[in-house]
């Protein structure tokens, strides 16, 4: 019998992969991958009160083409009262209220993108006379993926509206960065438990973004346990010898993978977190290096012990 296909849960050093039991040896935490929502504002200006007519915003919206909005102006309203109106407006629009939170303040009317993963082109705007209506991006749409089995910090809340400090509000997780420091490392992005809320492409050897989570997902972090950490592709081998090195990837330089590991240091690039010479053990290594290869998928994946508790 010739084996045709493999099933990815059977590789031992997948990234990500806790190999730990649950129970005291495992500390886990959620998060939520960060992301920001691209938002426009709408800004009155020029003669006021505000001219009567109609006034038309227009959006191309990326389900059901060109949208607009049309709003009449009786020709006594202040700008404010007026953006209030627009505010009104394009909440109760059938594809624009479900496409955008509207909100407006002092003459300025402001839409925000309700999907993290989408971008649209700034719309315009069409008026009947010396009132203008200026369309202006306010922030643009940024939705990071958090690959699994790198090494992650918490990040600061993007997402608009987002439930924070409560009870069951999760911390924001985020790849590190050149100011990283030791301190800052939180863990290892972990395999989820739980796989139902993610991507349907998320295993998927085909997928640019596999094994990764995407915007507004939740992640699974890995503080206290084994777990299969991914090892740049420029990092000499890892061995499990008592002076292998362990070194956190924060720039790129040498290694390009961000939060990923490296048996070696390349200066203010990488952090090392195996007991020296800070004297600061966060993790080392307890198995030589392990590569796999699925379609165009190809990953070396080393098993660490990683010791960061809250």
């Amino acid at each position: 019998m010739t084996q045709s296909s493999t099933t990815r849960s059977l590789y031992r050093f997948l990234p990500g992969h806790v190999v730990s039991p649950h129970g005291a040896g495992t500390e886990p935490e959620s998060l939520e991958v960060p992301y920001v929502l691209q938002s426009f504002s709408f800004t009155l200006g020029g003669t006021t009160p505000v001219v009567a007519g109609d006034y038309t915003i227009r959006v191309v919206t990326p389900v059901n083409g060109t949208v607009d909005l049309v709003v009449a102006a009786t020709g006594a309203q202040t700008f404010t009262q007026f953006a209030a109106a627009v505010a009104v407006a394009g909440a109760a629009s059938p594809v624009l209220g479900g496409q955008f939170y509207w909100s407006s303040a002092v003459g300025v009317v402001t839409a925000i993108n309700k999907s993290a993963s989408t971008s649209i082109a700034t719309p315009t705007t069409i008026v009947p006379g010396a009132t203008s209506l200026t369309p202006a991006v306010v922030t643009a749409q940024s939705a990071p993926v958090l690959p699994m089995g790198r090494f992650y910090v918490y990040g600061t809340p993007q997402a608009i509206l987002a439930i924070t400090g409560t009870p069951r509000g999760r911390r924001i997780g985020a790849l590190p960065t050149s100011s990283t420091t030791l301190a800052l490392l939180r863990g290892v992005l972990g395999r989820p438990v739980n796989q139902t809320t993610l991507a349907d492409d998320f295993n998927d050897a085909s997928s640019a973004n596999v094994d990764a989570y995407k915007a507004g997902q939740m992640a699974f972090g890995v503080q206290r346990g084994e777990v299969c950490v991914v090892v740049d592709p420029a990092s000499p081998t890892m061995t499990d010898s008592l002076t292998q090195e362990v070194h956190v990837v924060i720039a790129a330089g040498t290694y390009s993978l961000i939060g990923s590991v490296a048996g070696a240091a390349d200066g203010g690039n990488t952090i090392r977190i195996d007991n020296a010479p800070t004297g600061n053990l966060l993790g080392r290594v307890e198995a030589t290096e392990e590569t796999f290869q699925i379609g165009n998928v190809s990953s070396r994946c080393v098993m660490l012990k990683v010791n960061r508790t809250n």
